[in-house]
């Protein structure tokens, strides 16, 4: 009941975006799992507001939450939050210490080749079998762009360490654009680390408005496209939805310290 009045209170006050949010109630009694699969709702504020998904959350299951796994506006995926504060103490040191693991998939422009890693001098390829399969390391220092926030920058002197592991899934070709789907591994976690690097290595994350000017329906995730008109003119451009999914938390169970899976299904080609 709280999950139904949950989704009809996102309908309300967001009535022109369609609305797939699951709270997941196998996780024991610490932690609550959300599938956010709106590109444009905020999970949490100061001061919380009607359109923050920690205080609809908090109101709906009557006790406040604490966030424990964010993502950037647009991304789509798993949230993560504890249901009291023990919980999320464990989870935020599991975080620290850099046991948690956490998978990405990601659209992103241009077919990713040993040709094209190679001209990167910060990519560091450990396992590759020709063009399909490529298992590598981008290692590239970032931090704010002062200049341009909320934008991050690559800066080799300013910069902390940051560092993606990346593998190739597939490439793809529609009409004239080429495209790869890549799953990614943070094993930092810098602000915009994941679009920054696929930026850095020229395959920029689709539909990013921040890192990319290729903007288009793509492939993935099909089930979470959202399109909305780039001005009032009557033209065929459209906007759509930053091509880049938290699909996986691997994390021990705050309370029974159990190894937890965490998936948010993404339907690839």
């Amino acid at each position: 009941k709280r999950v139904k009045n949950y989704k009809k209170t996102l309908k309300r006050t967001l009535p022109n975006i369609h609305v797939t949010i699951e709270i997941k109630k196998e996780l024991w009694n610490a932690i609550t799992k959300v599938d956010k699969k709106l590109h444009n709702v905020q999970i949490e504020s100061i001061p919380y507001n009607d359109l923050s998904v920690a205080t609809i959350l908090s109101n709906e299951l009557g006790y406040k939450v604490y966030i424990v796994h964010r993502l950037d506006l647009e991304t789509t995926g798993i949230l993560l939050f504890a249901k009291h504060s023990k919980a999320a103490q464990n989870i935020c040191q599991q975080f620290r210490e850099r046991s948690i693991n956490k998978y990405y998939l990601a659209e992103v422009s241009g077919h990713i080749t040993l040709e094209s890693l190679s001209k990167c001098k910060n990519v560091s390829i450990l396992t590759s079998n020709n063009n399909d399969n490529i298992v590598g390391i981008i290692s590239a220092p970032i931090c704010k762009d002062y200049d341009n926030l909320p934008k991050q920058k690559i800066d080799f002197e300013q910069g902390k360490r940051s560092e993606t592991l990346f593998t190739i899934i597939s490439h793809h070709t529609i009409g004239s654009i080429q495209s790869t789907i890549v799953m990614l591994k943070p094993i930092t976690g810098r602000s915009h680390q994941l679009r920054v690097h696929m930026k850095h290595i020229g395959h920029s994350i689709i539909n990013d408005r921040f890192y990319s000017n290729l903007f288009h329906s793509s492939i993935l995730p099909s089930n979470l496209l959202y399109s909305n008109k780039l001005n009032n003119n009557d033209n065929e451009e459209w906007k759509y939805l930053l091509k880049l999914h938290a699909f996986q938390l691997d994390l021990k169970h705050p309370k029974s310290n159990k190894s937890l899976n965490i998936i948010a299904k993404c339907t690839l080609p």
